[in-house]
């Protein structure tokens, strides 16, 4: 059956995306579009391009995230504040970017022109924070705004736009058609859960549309959390922005709640932060499997035309 899948932004724990779309796979659910925010826009691009839930956990599993930051631990010496003055942010995505473009040409797909678009609209959208005008950006079609050509657009650069963290890293640099320089960062900052823009809760959808989600651990939730400097500080700003889920959205749209698969991203007791860039192979693991569990989960209760109901109120 087709789908629609929905990713929520969360920093390095996207290997956990993998997991819960293998257990749709396994389910023989097939996606038809995805839309998604920083990590979560990095799994909606695979999905988008072709890849397997077990083809992304391989690569991911693989991925060393420190390779995307030049030191294993946030600290701020002269020349990285300088880098901040002057970019905006501490490290270059330029890695990431190369990685995610090898990847994607491996499918012979790596711009938006090149995915099958339907009367639905796009395959695939990312979404990505304009801070000269503090508006929410939705790629591909907002690049027109700014003389681009939606269909020749790289992916990579778009997701790149997408996962730029604030201070983490560099901001992407777009110019409008009157010289203004616009600085595009995290889609997180305004929207960490974007799956209003495959279905908007007012008109009829054909298939379902899955929002994939990050839950923290309960004891987490509760724990004292003492600030020692400023890189505490910032962190801290950085993942209540990236774990912000849309709750305040899923609260006015009939059946929201219903068809979210919420990801646990607690192991052994501890919760995996966005930007915990340490991550080794046996937590990433463990994330796939939490995300297949989630969605299995989720699949042994999910009704499809019982939801439907709900939605119309019938």
């Amino acid at each position: 059956m087709l789908c629609d899948i929905a990713f929520m932004g969360g920093g390095v724990r996207g290997i956990a995306f993998a997991g819960a779309v293998k257990g749709l796979e396994d389910a023989d659910y097939k996606p038809r579009r995805v839309a998604g925010t920083s990590a979560g826009a990095i799994a909606a691009a695979l999905v988008a391009v072709g890849f397997s839930g077990e083809e992304m956990r391989k690569e991911l599993s693989e991925l060393d995230y420190r390779k995307f930051k030049t030191k294993d631990h946030l600290s701020l010496p002269i020349s990285e504040l300088i880098n901040l003055r002057r970019d905006y942010g501490i490290y270059s995505a330029d890695n990431f970017e190369a990685w995610l473009e090898k990847l994607l040409k491996r499918k012979g797909k790596t711009t938006f022109g090149d995915l099958e678009r339907g009367a639905e609209g796009w395959k695939l959208q990312l979404t990505a924070s304009d801070m000269h005008n503090k508006r929410l950006l939705v790629l591909p079609q907002d690049l027109k705004l700014f003389g681009l050509n939606p269909k020749t657009f790289s992916i990579a650069k778009a997701v790149r736009m997408s996962m730029s963290i604030p201070f983490f890293y560099e901001a992407c640099k777009l110019k409008d058609s009157l010289g203004n320089e616009h600085l595009i960062v995290d889609g997180g900052l305004f929207c960490n859960y974007p799956i209003w823009l495959l279905d908007d809760g007012c008109g009829p959808t054909e298939v379902p549309v899955f929002g994939m989600r990050f839950a923290e651990c309960e004891s987490e939730k509760r724990k004292e959390r003492k600030l020692f400097r400023l890189t505490d500080y910032i962190k801290l700003v950085i993942g209540a922005v990236l774990d912000a889920d849309g709750h305040g959205y899923a609260r006015v749209t009939t059946g929201d709640t219903e068809r979210n698969i919420d990801i646990s991203v607690c192991v052994d007791g501890k919760t995996i932060g966005a930007v915990d860039f340490g991550l080794d192979k046996k937590t990433a693991a463990a994330l796939f499997g939490n995300g297949y569990k989630a969605s299995t989960d989720f699949l042994k209760g999910w009704d499809f035309e019982k939801w439907l109901k709900l939605r119309t109120g019938e």
